[in-house]
């Protein structure tokens, strides 16, 4: 808190490559990830806000490449990796009614 009306906020979020399954055939990436908030209470029953999620912009993996063991530990052609959260930024108000 940065006074009683205002409020910043900082997460940052880490993980390493994981595997998405008990099988070890799907590996996700790892990522280091910062998101940022802040409110400012602009009344009793209102205030404003400002979120941004991923501000670096890092771009991971969410379900990442599937391997196969078939012909040696080679990319699977059956699963389609998905990229994770890009930078996104959103602002409003809020009432409390």
């Amino acid at each position: 808190t940065v006074t009683p009306k205002a409020r910043l906020t900082l997460n940052v979020k880490s993980f390493p490559s994981y595997w998405n399954n008990t099988s070890h055939t799907q590996l996700n990436s790892s990522a280091t990830l910062v998101d940022l908030g802040a409110s400012y209470r602009i009344s009793k029953g209102f205030e404003i806000y400002l979120s941004a999620q991923n501000v670096g912009a890092r771009r991971y993996l969410d379900q990442g490449y599937g391997y196969t063991t078939t012909n040696g530990s080679t990319i699977s052609g059956s699963t389609t990796p998905s990229i994770g959260m890009p930078a996104w930024v959103m602002a409003g108000v809020r009432g409390t009614f």
